[in-house]
């Protein structure tokens, strides 16, 4: 149970600084000198930029939730590798699909709801290599010192 409060607590603040970056990124870019924490079909839902904000950082730590206790999946020694992506992957996609639907931060065409997927799938396999690196060096590291100790 304390590691599953310790993931929800990670999640909330790793999602909602990641939520920030993200929307302070694309308003720099596009937002004229305004600040936008969401799409304008989003923002259209709410009476004030404030309230939009608000929203948007319970939304923000729901995902961040939702991706840290997913890392909870790693943790099954007993699946393999690939069962554990799989089932980590699914989980992560139709979470994020299905918050992005019921919020409007795309809209339901199957232009976006590709986009979102390649994009989802290019991010998602890119954070895996680099853990999958991470891993093999840490491998690496260890099988060279035991060979030292021969």
């Amino acid at each position: 149970m304390r590691k599953v409060i310790h993931h929800l607590s990670f999640g909330v603040f790793s999602g909602t600084f990641i939520g920030l970056m993200i929307s302070f990124v694309i308003s720099w870019r596009v937002g004229l000198g305004k600040y936008y924490p969401g799409t304008p079909t989003f923002m259209a839902q709410f009476d004030t930029e404030l309230e939009a904000l608000g929203w948007s950082i319970i939304l923000w730590s729901v995902i961040g939730m939702m991706f840290s206790l997913a890392s909870l999946i790693y943790e099954k020694d007993n699946w393999s590798i690939l069962k554990q992506m799989s089932i980590h992957f699914i989980s992560t996609y139709i979470g994020l699909l299905s918050l992005n639907l019921m919020l409007n931060w795309f809209s339901y065409t199957l232009r976006d709801w590709l986009e979102f997927t390649i994009i989802f799938i290019i991010i998602y396999a890119t954070i895996a290599f680099i853990s999958m690196m991470r891993v093999k060096l840490s491998l690496d590291k260890i099988n060279e010192k035991l060979n030292k100790k021969e």
